[in-house]
């Protein structure tokens, strides 16, 4: 019969069987990575869009704890348009000007690039219990994580002379 077992590559037959639930209805497990890429992005970008400002405050206490320099002069103004580019970078699957646009940041926030990278470096502590607060299911994490972390590798690659 159709759709009672699942193949995987190999040739390894999963039972479809009553009860047991080989890959849950919200696209997580599915074998599918497009799938599990995609639901994950969407995610992503809600607990990132509505969560702006929580994100910005405790992105900022976190580098205020963690930052060594007497001069610290990160603002939310800076975190904030860095979060919207994290943001756009995300949602276009890296596709925007990286370069140019960390710069325009730092500069028009008056902010080193130095300073951009260090927050940008923290940004991951900084958000990891804001995202694992506001997903529901922690095996979306596996998902997720990667994202956040693509899009850091990014902005401190354009930050390299």
């Amino acid at each position: 019969e159709m759709g009672r077992y699942l193949t995987l590559p190999g040739g390894l037959t999963l039972a479809n069987i009553p009860g047991i639930i080989v890959s849950p209805a919200d696209g997580s497990g599915s074998l599918d990575p497009l799938l599990r890429h995609t639901k994950g992005k969407e995610k992503l970008l809600t607990i990132f869009n509505s969560n702006k400002i929580l994100i910005c405050q405790t992105w900022l206490r976190h580098l205020q704890e963690t930052s060594r320099s007497s001069v610290w002069s990160v603002t939310e103004e800076l975190l904030s348009k860095l979060l919207e580019f994290i943001i756009q970078f995300v949602s276009s699957e890296g596709d925007i000007q990286t370069k140019h646009t960390i710069s325009n940041i730092a500069s028009s926030t008056k902010n080193s690039l130095e300073q951009v990278q260090v927050a940008v470096e923290a940004f991951p502590d900084a958000v990891l219990g804001i995202i694992k607060e506001h997903s529901e299911e922690p095996h979306w994490m596996l998902v997720i994580q990667p994202m956040v972390k693509k899009a850091v590798w990014s902005v401190r690659e354009a930050l390299q002379p």
